[in-house]
């Protein structure tokens, strides 16, 4: 969906005007809602599908079906009609030729290619869980993924929605402050809701100063000092720490699914974190932090392995 507007068009004051009130809300930080004039709901309702993505939408309906030869016939004529020559309309021109001149008994296209006319026109192909499909068809999966950027970005990647991830360090490295600084951007900059389970500084000064000094506080960040019995409303859950919470790996592995998960861990003298090794095997990412610096040494989301500071 898209609409182009145009230095010349009437519109262009507006989405000016919309693009500065959009800047001054982030540079703000503001949390109250905006109201949008009746007039800017023009331009919404003047919205127009896309007609690439519509004649993509009309051969996944036909692809693969007989007796859709007069459909297949107006289909090309609606592709022609359009000034592009992408590699998806040609794919698409020469699949309803063929079948048209009758060398196909069916709409055949390459299955990479019609993998991907799925994720052009929007429509979900994932496999579900203990499906087996080739792996063309992965190719055209759509995954749920949270789009990180700046420092998390290079940290972590782009993590699945449901994502489990492990901080550890010595007292004083900086764990706790990097772990705080994350909720802050996951519940604030992306607006998710987000449960800290400060099991190690409980309710007091240090933790409020803490929220205070990183700029962290709002609505979307709940905290607690105790794991509550309903986890599965909130987004994310941050336990800090799993070794004064005193978990255990079957325990982390019967956490709501749906929901991801950070643990905090301490560390032993040598400075690996305290616990089973079935910990680290159990999550996406594992960060350690020394000297308030953090450094990714398991990642399944890429990541650039690059230092970070913690704040």
């Amino acid at each position: 969906m898209e609409k182009i507007i145009r230095k010349t068009s009437p519109y262009a004051k507006e989405i000016q005007h919309i693009q500065e009130n959009l800047i001054k809300i982030i540079e703000s930080n503001a949390s109250e809602a905006i109201e949008i004039p009746e007039k800017y709901k023009e331009i919404a309702k003047s919205q127009k599908i896309n007609p690439e993505t519509a004649i993509i939408k009309a051969f996944i309906a036909i692809q693969g079906k007989e007796g859709v030869k007069e459909k297949a016939k107006a289909l090309l004529v609606r592709t022609e009609k359009i000034d592009n020559r992408s590699a998806h309309l040609v794919a698409i021109r020469l699949a309803l030729k063929n079948y048209i001149k009758g060398e196909t008994e069916v709409i055949v296209i390459e299955n990479q290619t019609l993998q991907g006319l799925y994720g052009l026109a929007g429509i979900d192909v994932s496999p579900k869980v203990g499906e087996i499909v080739s792996s063309t068809a992965l190719l055209g999966a759509q995954f749920d993924t949270l789009r990180f950027s700046g420092k998390w970005k290079t940290l972590i990647g782009n993590p699945d929605k449901n994502f489990r991830l492990m901080m550890f360090g010595k007292p004083g490295s900086g764990k706790s402050t990097l772990s705080l600084a994350f909720a802050g951007y996951l519940s604030k900059t992306l607006g998710l809701k987000v449960l800290y389970i400060a099991a190690e500084e409980k309710f007091g000064y240090t933790l409020q100063e803490k929220i205070v000094r990183l700029d962290v506080a709002n609505s979307n960040l709940l905290t607690t000092d105790k794991v509550p019995a309903n986890l599965e409303r909130f987004d994310v859950v941050f336990f800090d720490s799993v070794n004064t919470l005193g978990l255990e790996p079957e325990q982390l592995r019967k956490l709501p699914k749906q929901t991801a998960c950070v643990f905090v861990f301490q560390t032993t003298k040598e400075g690996l974190f305290r616990g089973s090794q079935e910990f680290s095997h159990d999550v996406d990412c594992v960060i350690k932090v020394e000297n308030m610096k953090a450094t990714t040494e398991k990642n399944r989301y890429g990541g650039e392995r690059k230092e970070i500071a913690v704040c």
